[in-house]
């Protein structure tokens, strides 16, 4: 986000992951983007193992210190302002279309300042920002940064909701600010699954039309339902290996998977079906140790490049994402 507001890149939010770190790189004259394992999986092996880098222990203190100040008291105290000026909503649906009206309305350096200190952006880098907001001509908030406009977005409704008492249950906001801060995710995805009341309460209200939101409990269930269904194959089918006979589901929409295979995946995926995972269409010795050549050039004898066609990665020719598996 931080880079989208300097004007360092653009986030896209059209379901797909952001992944960050990638470098571009040149061979010949063909392109590629090689992703080194990234610091959050550093990071999270090191955990693993209880080892923490000292800047951990700082950040996850002053986490710790701003999740005490996030009482009912100081959260009305910094939003109760707003209903002077747009009334107080008496619903989730009058608080969304509140929080909207806010972000899109006529005081935009206001809101701009004021979501740059919700989300804790140093006040030297918020002048630098407003700054280059001004000379982009002050467009609409939602235009200079999306991204940044849809997680303030999230952080009115939940603060505003909370300060209108339209929260009844939350009654230490400070349990639910990381699992609000979930939904933070929900532009980088098609499904968002999830088991907890907040997130099937409000994730409606943020969800785009080509996505779907699914109750955790109806994905276990059905999980639980495709392990009875392939139970009660044959032994000799089952002797193959799961990708054998599990590589796709199965053709009935009964079953949640396959309903959200048909609406999120090629058309075309159940003639997969006819496809064998018997050994027998495995890509010929050849093939297999020419594009094995080709990562390892890449990655090695590849010329670090600035970006490629503007930084979409769709334009590279080839991708390695390099993973530690333990």
């Amino acid at each position: 986000m931080y880079g989208e507001l300097t004007g360092q890149g653009i986030v896209e939010m059209s379901g797909r992951p952001v992944v960050s770190g990638g470098q571009a790189m040149k061979l010949g004259n063909e392109t590629g983007i090689v992703f080194k394992e990234s610091p959050e999986v550093e990071a999270f092996r090191r955990w693993q193992k209880h080892q923490f880098l000292e800047i951990e222990r700082t950040i996850a203190k002053k986490w710790r210190e701003g999740l005490k100040i996030a009482t009912p008291e100081n959260i009305y105290k910094i939003f109760q302002r707003f209903f002077s000026v747009f009334g107080v909503p008496k619903s989730l649906e009058e608080l969304k279309i509140q929080v909207d009206r806010i972000i899109d309305g006529p005081n935009r350096k206001d809101t701009l300042a004021f979501g740059l200190s919700i989300i804790g952006v140093l006040l030297e880098a918020q002048g630098e920002i407003i700054r280059r907001w001004e000379s982009s001509g002050s467009k609409p908030i939602r235009e200079f940064a999306p991204y940044f406009a849809y997680v303030l977005s999230v952080d009115l409704f939940f603060y505003l909701g909370i300060t209108a008492n339209l929260f009844s249950n939350f009654r230490h906001p400070q349990t639910h600010i990381i699992d609000i801060a979930y939904l933070y995710y929900l532009p980088f995805c098609k499904i968002f699954v999830s088991n907890d009341k907040i997130h099937i309460g409000i994730s409606s209200f943020f969800l785009r039309p080509d996505q779907s939101f699914v109750n955790g409990s109806d994905f276990k269930a059905d999980l639980a339902k495709l392990d009875q269904h392939y139970s009660e194959l044959p032994e000799d089918v089952k002797s193959r290996g799961v990708m054998s006979f599990a590589f796709i589901p199965p053709d009935d929409t009964s079953f949640l998977t396959t309903r959200m295979w048909d609406k999120y995946m090629a058309s075309t995926w159940r003639n997969m079906r006819s496809r064998k995972f018997d050994g027998t269409d495995k890509i010929n010795p050849e093939t297999e140790k020419a594009i094995a050549e080709k990562i390892t050039r890449l990655a090695k004898e590849g010329k670090p490049i600035e970006r490629i066609a503007a930084g979409n990665s769709d334009k590279a020719d080839s991708m390695l994402i390099k993973h530690m598996v333990s």
